[in-house]
């Protein structure tokens, strides 16, 4: 009996085995995001823009980058074309772990719809981007609302 409970308990540590971490990021990690909202820009105005990150693959993670993130960035139209500054991401993973962090980097239009020389972009939704981060990061784990301290 000792060691059927001995076993159950332990099976059920293991499967809570990222339950209360973080998710570390390297800054070799291979990144994307997706546009979430479609966005106009002018030159000369400074847009935030909302994006959702995906991992190519986990090369550079502690573990999987959850399916439900949201990235802001800011976006700008420059002499030398669209510039976006990747900011604030916040995640809720599978297990309900809400994870947040800020990413140190840029974002990299892959289409080729703003050049030098562009003056307005129309950014439609689900156009990729290539995240560059300039160091790595922590998603630290947030207190959830219904997380009842004892």
């Amino acid at each position: 009996m000792k060691k059927v409970l001995f076993v159950s308990l332990l099976s059920l540590l293991l499967s809570f085995n990222s339950f209360g971490k973080g998710i570390s990021v390297s800054s070799d990690a291979k990144l994307f995001a997706e546009s979430i909202l479609p966005l106009k820009i002018s030159s000369g105005e400074s847009k935030v823009i909302l994006l959702k990150p995906v991992a190519e693959s986990d090369t550079g993670m502690s573990e999987s980058l959850p399916n439900y993130c949201i990235l802001n960035a800011t976006a700008d139209i420059k002499s030398e074309g669209l510039t976006v500054n990747i900011g604030n991401v916040v995640c809720i993973s599978e297990d309900k772990r809400i994870l947040e962090g800020v990413f140190d980097g840029q974002a990299k239009l892959l289409s080729s719809k703003c050049s030098t020389g562009c003056r307005s972009l129309d950014i439609e939704q689900g156009e990729r981007f290539e995240l560059t981060l300039n160091s790595g990061l922590e998603l630290t784990l947030q207190k959830r609302a219904d997380e009842v301290e004892e």
